[in-house]
């Protein structure tokens, strides 16, 4: 903290060192944050899946990837939706 202080002393930034210490404050607080997060908290699920080999052929006859791409499509569409329908209620009680 105080050799960033130190670098900036030589210009105007005086004024600005409360917002330095803030930015580097909350840039920790953040990175120890994510750090803390599991890599993904799907991961042992999907290790028990490694055991069912008739996974594989319900692939064939399933198609996981387009009911996928589709419920994707069909949750972003739908929170579109009601995100606009809340934005034009809210700015017709600004009226």
């Amino acid at each position: 903290m105080k050799i960033l202080l130190k670098l900036f002393a030589f210009s105007n930034m005086n004024q600005y060192k409360h917002k330095i210490i803030y930015t580097t404050f909350l840039t920790v607080v953040i990175v120890m944050a994510i750090g803390a997060l599991p890599y993904s908290p799907f991961q042992t699920m999907v290790f028990a899946f490694d055991d069912l080999q008739f996974l594989n052929f319900l692939a064939w006859v399933v198609p996981f990837d387009f009911i996928l791409a589709s419920t994707t499509t069909w949750i972003v569409a739908m929170t579109n939706y009601y995100s606009f329908k809340f934005i034009i209620k809210r700015l017709s009680l600004l009226r």
